[in-house]
């Protein structure tokens, strides 16, 4: 009995997958003119890089345990890390933040540590995928 491997083939798979991929991009946003201010300040972050690179490896990671990594589902499963990441920055913490004008309360605050009044910066946060259209998500 022998047996003969198949690597060959199996190489020849990966290069072509490979010459078929191209680079794909998440881009996140908050397009609230009020957000650069808030980045800019020390302490307060809109987007934390940190938090936004382990949405997309674990993501990816989810995504490459149980589906080829194609390029349409390395497409999928960045959309997926931009939803967590809107979700995450959208949700409240059990902190807060001292009102802005006298007589009002006091502000839970997002896990960037900003506090949103209006909800209209919340709002704001959104993503895309390559050139697609800008989507929103979380709550």
């Amino acid at each position: 009995m022998s047996f003969k491997s198949n690597i060959s083939q199996v190489e020849g798979f990966y290069k072509e997958l490979a010459r078929d991929m191209k680079p794909q991009v998440l881009t996140m946003e908050n397009s609230a003119e009020y957000a650069r201010n808030l980045q800019d300040k020390k302490g307060f972050y809109v987007f934390s890089d940190e938090v936004s690179v382990r949405f997309v490896r674990r993501s990816l990671s989810a995504a490459g345990a149980f589906f080829p990594m194609t390029p349409e589902n390395v497409q999928k499963a960045l959309e997926a890390a931009g939803f967590l990441i809107v979700g995450f920055l959208r949700g409240l913490t059990s902190k807060s933040q001292p009102s802005i004008r006298k007589g009002e309360g006091i502000r839970q605050a997002h896990p960037g540590g900003w506090a949103d009044r209006t909800g209209l910066l919340s709002a704001a946060t959104r993503f895309r995928v390559n050139r697609n259209r800008w989507r929103a998500g979380g709550r």
